[in-house]
């Protein structure tokens, strides 16, 4: 296929992809073998062949970008992680969650200004468009300083990544060392994450969402869970909250409500569509099947709960009985990284180790899982998730002619098994090149590595371990 030159200038841009495989992760799971992804200013305007693809578009003016060794998938989707813990990594790390939190979390993060959110937010945002994610899910619970949330929204929209960003909160002290300045009371919770939504939700043509999010049930009262979701169904956003990721929490909502902690939820109202449970690792039976009957979805993070020592999600179960799973990094101080393809190869590790059985979840699995399942945990599987026409330009490619990732006969499985994040070669989103030749298009990464170096150093003066 030979690049069009046209001198006249075009209103609409198109950008034409060709690969060695084009990975689809539609519904009929099809995989194009020198394929070829045209995209048509913010959407994909054509998935095919390249024979196809010529005649289509034999008078129209485009940019050529080919790869000889590119598969071409869809963007990651990241269903969860803090883009403030970027700051944080590496510390803590033989800490349980409880102290970790309070010892570490806390402490860093009860000092970011705005500044700080935002040098956090372009580190991590920066990392996740190096690695392929095209669209991720935050939660941000430090929200002492109202310019915070606004530092990690700049972040986002400077970088050019997708967003759902969710203004978390927390009434509720579970644990005596957590600062009072963390402490909201449900009038303030309800009135600030509605200015939040307010401000930015849907902004940036839709590429920045704002969700809501109380903590973990133990953080909330009734009256606060319950309020958010009503924002979050006012809005027709996304309501996310942390439940049953420890046996701590579990006891805690057990004593106080004589239930589990998903049925206590659900005796709330708040299990629906557009709920998404992150970790769900202690869970009964019972509850797994209220989560299928209300078609609630679960966030995973393999690489987070084997550090901070939760346990494991009940993945296998959940898919078993219809629950959409996406997977998630966590934050970088609980991962330690936010390349979302460790994350898949851990999902497909962890269950095949816990259930004896290595044919429990394939690479093609996992990668679906952090695409579509991803994408419909946030509300978003209409838009992303997949390479289909009418969907948004949201796709990364992957070199797969490196030394670890040959011989190329089964190319997503090297890439999950063999590779990592930075075998991607290029990042789209919105139709806009971010990386490219595994280089930022317009980011200073010398620059966001030192504003975030500086930041971290300030903080972690706070810390006593």
């Amino acid at each position: 296929m030979e690049k069009i030159e046209r001198s006249r200038k075009m209103e609409d841009r198109y950008l034409f992809l060709k690969g060695c495989k084009v990975v689809t992760v539609n519904s009929g799971d099809d995989i194009i073998d020198g394929g070829v992804v045209v995209t048509k200013n913010d959407r994909i305007d054509f998935v095919g062949t390249e024979e196809e693809a010529s005649r289509k578009y034999e008078d129209i003016p485009y940019e050529l970008m080919e790869y000889e060794n590119g598969m071409i998938l869809p963007g990651l989707v990241t269903s969860h992680t803090h883009l403030f813990q970027s700051l944080m990594k590496g510390i803590g790390c033989t800490l349980n969650l409880d102290d970790w939190v309070t010892k570490v979390i806390y402490p860093m993060s009860m000092v970011m200004n705005f500044d700080d959110c935002y040098n956090a937010g372009r580190l991590n945002i920066s990392e996740m468009i190096r690695t392929g994610t095209t669209c991720f899910a935050d939660s941000h619970y430090i929200v002492q300083k109202d310019e915070n949330f606004d530092g990690m929204a700049a972040a986002a929209k400077e970088t050019g990544i997708r967003a759902v960003l969710c203004r978390a909160t927390q009434n509720m002290k579970y644990h005596p060392d957590v600062p009072a300045e963390a402490i909201e009371d449900t009038e303030t919770a309800l009135a600030k994450t509605e200015s939040c939504i307010k401000k930015y939700h849907l902004t940036e043509t839709g590429r920045i969402r704002v969700g809501v999010e109380p903590i973990t049930p133990i953080d909330c009262n009734a009256e606060t869970i319950k309020g958010l979701f009503a924002l979050a169904e006012k809005y027709d956003t996304l309501f996310q909250c942390h439940a049953a990721e420890s046996i701590g929490e579990l006891t805690i909502v057990k004593n106080a409500h004589k239930m589990g902690i998903m049925e206590y939820m659900h005796s709330l109202g708040v299990l629906s569509p557009r709920t998404m449970m992150i970790h769900s690792i202690w869970i009964s039976a019972k509850e797994q099947q209220q989560l299928a009957d209300t078609k609630t979805n679960v966030s995973h993070q393999p690489l987070a709960n084997m550090i901070l020592g939760d346990g494991i999600a009940p993945i296998p179960e959940l898919l078993s009985r219809g629950v959409n799973v996406g997977i998630g990094v966590d934050g970088a101080a609980s991962n330690n990284n936010q390349d979302m393809v460790e994350s898949l190869k851990a999902t497909a590790l962890l269950h095949r180790v816990h259930t004896l059985d290595a044919g429990v979840l394939s690479a093609y699995d996992v990668l679906k899982m952090g695409t579509m399942g991803s994408a419909k945990c946030l509300g978003l599987d209409q838009e992303i998730g997949s390479l289909e026409v009418g969907k948004k330009a949201d796709i990364v490619v992957v070199d797969t002619g490196s030394l670890h990732l040959t011989p190329a006969i089964d190319p997503i499985t090297n890439m999950i098994f063999s590779g990592n994040g930075r075998d991607v070669d290029t990042t789209i989103v919105d139709g806009k090149v971010l990386l490219k030749g595994k280089r930022f298009t317009s980011l200073d990464e010398q620059e966001v590595v030192e504003r975030a170096r500086k930041s971290a150093e300030k903080m972690y003066t706070n810390v006593v371990l």
